[in-house]
């Protein structure tokens, strides 16, 4: 049961902010659960340190991916690099991530808050009209991620209080 709630969280979240008009802009550093990276992919400017690690947590367990990064990665990276980030990586760091455009620019560790600030002054300096008729039509083209949040439980690993089979495949 937690786990659909806990997928149904990422997916509300994901919608909501795509809806949003204006530029939406994330700063990640230290290590991030790739959920987590799932969330950051929906933002429109995602600013990380120098020293920021994505980790697979879940492909070491064995387990499959979760937040939706199924759904959203290949959107950013393509299907077959996809499959590959989440079925063979552990880790991601700041320079691999940047070369493979899931994030938007890299800053030094120690001016983190203050080169996001100025990222998203940049960004706020933007007609909101030009922002905000680009997201809508880019959202057009998301898959639909009711087809990854709400699909049947195929985790055999994860049971429910009866010992059913209970989980999600994202």
């Amino acid at each position: 049961m937690w786990a659909a709630r806990e997928e149904n969280g990422f997916l509300r979240f994901i919608r909501m902010v795509r809806g949003i008009p204006k530029p939406v802009l994330i700063g990640l550093r230290g290590d991030v659960a790739f959920p987590f990276l799932a969330l950051a992919l929906a933002f429109d400017v995602r600013v990380v340190s120098g020293d920021t690690v994505f980790h697979n947590r879940r492909q070491e367990l064995g387990m499959p991916p979760a937040g939706g990064l199924s759904c959203l990665l290949p959107l950013h990276v393509g299907f077959h690099k996809a499959t590959q980030i989440l079925t063979q990586t552990s880790k991601i760091d700041s320079r691999w991530a940047f070369s493979l455009g899931l994030v938007d620019q890299i800053v030094l560790p120690d001016d983190f808050e203050g080169e996001a600030i100025s990222v998203g002054h940049e960004w706020a300096r933007r007609p909101i009209e030009v922002i905000a008729a680009a997201k809508r039509g880019l959202n057009v083209h998301l898959l639909d991620p009711d087809v990854h949040f709400g699909a049947p439980p195929q985790a055999p690993w994860v049971l429910g209080p009866d010992h059913s089979q209970a989980g999600s495949p994202c």
